[in-house]
């Protein structure tokens, strides 16, 4: 087990650096490829690379606890019945890592050098920009979606609702008395405020027109986000 995951690491570790290669290489076609259309969607992919790396933090919190003897089961207020290990953890996000890496390549592949037909360019930015676009990141929501709603005979669906139970405390705090779970997960969900960000970008990237057309590129490119302003973060 430890050798496979440490050559998945190593292998995904290698991947990652043959996109930054990638990107770096010289595209098809310069005088239509545009920085700024090509990063918009890059928001969405991050909200499923955020989740894959959470996921990935939790099944190694989970090993150092196990490996130290440290019955996290029982500090949380777990089930006793849970079975959820560290290598369940690692699976998902071997999995979630491995889709990624995929998608993202390819439509790195695509942008750069045109594989694909384009798809609804009538209305669009540039003869470069396709509606195809859009579904590299939302197929990737998808799989995200699959892996969380999929049911398990290890992560059952009452310990989902257990989570989704703590996280709802944790908002309501005021009206609910507060365990040391509940404290935990609050700890970690301040640490994931800034991934949080990411998400209305990708709801207005993925709820906008698409091909994408000049006026939200041009507002990515000032404000980091295709959002209006009521959507953004930075007022």
């Amino acid at each position: 087990g430890e050798r496979l995951l440490f050559f998945f690491l190593g292998s995904s570790t290698s991947l990652f650096a043959a996109i930054c290669i990638l990107i770096w290489l010289p595209c098809k076609d310069p005088a239509t490829f545009y920085t700024g259309y090509f990063m918009a969607n890059f928001c969405a992919f991050r909200v499923v690379l955020s989740v894959a790396l959470t996921l990935w933090a939790m099944g190694a919190v989970m090993r150092v606890c196990e490996d130290n003897s440290i019955n996290v089961n029982f500090l949380l207020g777990v089930d006793p019945r849970c079975r959820i290990s560290p290598n369940f953890m690692f699976l998902l996000a071997a999995m979630l890592t491995s889709a990624w890496i995929v998608v993202f390549a390819m439509y790195v592949i695509d942008y750069k050098w045109m594989v694909f037909p384009e798809l609804w360019v009538s209305d669009a930015y540039n003869k470069r920009a396709s509606g195809a676009f859009v579904l590299y990141p939302l197929s990737l929501l998808l799989v995200t979606a699959a892996l969380a709603l999929t049911p398990s005979r290890v992560c059952r669906n009452r310990y989902k609702r257990a989570l989704l139970g703590t996280v709802k405390r944790v908002f309501l705090a005021p009206f609910f008395a507060v365990s040391f779970a509940d404290n935990i997960v609050g700890d970690v969900l301040t640490s994931l405020a800034k991934p949080l960000q990411e998400v209305p970008a990708a709801w207005c990237y993925l709820d906008g027109h698409h091909p994408l057309r000049t006026e939200p590129v041009m507002r990515f490119v000032v404000h980091g986000s295709i959002c209006p302003r009521w959507g953004r973060l930075d007022l």
